[in-house]
């Protein structure tokens, strides 16, 4: 398995289901939301997250 995409509405369940399977298949849990947002609900500028999101799935398959 390479990658699961979780999408849905707010509390929806994703995460609660994202942590489930990552726990079944021992793999890891990767939060858009954590790598997303600064303190203080502040967007971190795109390049920045953008750049997060590659060092986080950076050789997980």
């Amino acid at each position: 398995m390479d990658r699961i995409v979780i999408v849905g509405t707010s509390c929806s369940g994703k995460t609660s289901l994202a942590q489930e399977l990552a726990q079944i298949q021992n793999v890891p849990h990767i939060e858009l939301d954590t790598l997303h947002w600064l303190p203080d609900w502040q967007m971190r500028p795109l390049q920045e997250f953008r750049a997060a999101v590659s060092a986080a799935i950076a050789g997980s398959q």
